[in-house]
């Protein structure tokens, strides 16, 4: 039998529905986080693009004192639907804070001093 992996909550986005958030904000990431080691269960949400929010942004480059405030100011601000667990469950919405920081690329760069 094959390994599959079920919605706890049963939250469904489709093809359709997350095509039409491309549409609205540009690009879409989603995040998931299995509640088990198995990976067997687990919860979703859809995010949109850090770039297109400048109070995110800004969160990023301000918040590095207090990390898991940042995290969750980026996942609740970048928001678009999902699981409930990501906004009533410690653990979940702590997983969930720390991809959604990740999610955000930052360009390689080079500094040199002289």
């Amino acid at each position: 039998m094959a390994n599959t992996t079920e919605d706890l909550t049963g939250f469904t986005a489709s093809k359709t529905q997350i095509e039409a958030w491309k549409k609205e904000y540009g690009s879409v990431t989603e995040i998931s986080i299995f509640l088990d080691r198995e990976k067997k269960k687990k919860v979703r949400c859809f995010l949109k693009d850090a770039y297109d929010n400048i109070t995110v942004l800004s969160a990023v480059a301000t918040m590095n004192d207090t990390p898991m405030e940042r995290n969750n100011y980026v996942l609740d601000n970048l928001w678009i639907d999902g699981d409930k667990e990501f906004k009533e469950n410690t653990r979940v919405r702590l997983a969930g804070g720390i991809q959604a920081f990740a999610s955000i690329e930052v360009l390689a760069g080079e500094v040199k001093k002289y």
